[in-house]
């Protein structure tokens, strides 16, 4: 499946606006035709590998330059503070995503199908973790190191 994009501005470097095409493209892979950009539409884990990918890099590559900045005492607490204000609010928006609703998560099965989805979105393949409910009120998680993902 495809999809098309038209394009505002100049094409490269710095197009300001992509929104949907109205019109129907022939089948083409990132090719420009009368003004539009066609992709093929990613799969799920290919989108979920790339994103993640792109937000983990972005992650590192912060901590990288704030350490070097900083050191590691002041970035750890800059680190632990801006995950402290980012958890509430992935939790929310993961949570509208999964069509879990606003309540919070009040028993061990709401937290399951909360993790069991989430993970699916955020914890790609590559990570190659290993997740299990072993008995009530249990989670167990194991993630095996392989080195550099980038």
């Amino acid at each position: 499946m495809l999809t098309c994009w038209n394009i505002y501005g100049p094409l490269m470097p710095d197009a300001r606006e992509l929104t949907p095409c109205e019109k129907k493209c022939e089948m083409a892979s990132k090719t420009i035709k009368g003004g539009c950009v066609q992709m093929k539409e990613p799969q799920k884990k290919e989108l979920i590998d790339f994103l993640n990918r792109s937000w983990m890099t972005h992650d590192a590559l912060w901590f990288k330059e704030c350490l070097k900045e900083n050191g590691i005492e002041k970035t750890n607490r800059i680190n632990r503070a801006a995950i402290r204000s980012l958890a509430p609010r992935e939790v929310k928006r993961m949570k509208r995503f999964l069509g879990m609703g606003t309540d919070d998560i009040s028993t061990f099965e709401e937290f399951k199908k909360f993790f069991e989805g989430a993970r699916e979105l955020c914890i790609p393949d590559f990570m190659d973790g290993d997740f299990s409910f072993p008995r009530e009120d249990t989670l167990h998680w194991e993630c095996k190191p392989k080195g550099c993902f980038a």
